[in-house]
């Protein structure tokens, strides 16, 4: 039952991060568009795998008492939006 919260979880937040993602790369705003590019960039532009080391051990240990599962389904969030994106770009 725990991995159905996590991935229902982390699907609700890469849907969510994606959309504003989205948003503000279609923004009139220069400063959302540039910070919404930049973004993509660094999310595409590493791979899983790195992220998920970054944030389960990095992030882990630099925030004490944050559960685990709760890092790898903000990864897999960010991942899910990343395939969203590419998804409506094609």
């Amino acid at each position: 039952m725990g991995t159905i919260k996590v991935s229902a979880f982390a699907i609700v937040l890469g849907i969510v991060i994606g959309l504003g993602t989205g948003l503000c790369r279609l923004s009139a705003n220069p400063a959302l568009r540039w910070g919404a590019i930049t973004y993509i960039e660094i999310i595409c532009g590493s791979p899983l795998l790195v992220q998920i080391y970054l944030w389960y051990f990095v992030a882990g240990y630099l925030i004490n008492g944050m559960m685990q599962k709760a890092e790898f389904s903000v990864t897999l969030s960010l991942f899910v939006q990343y395939l969203e994106r590419r998804a409506v770009r094609r």
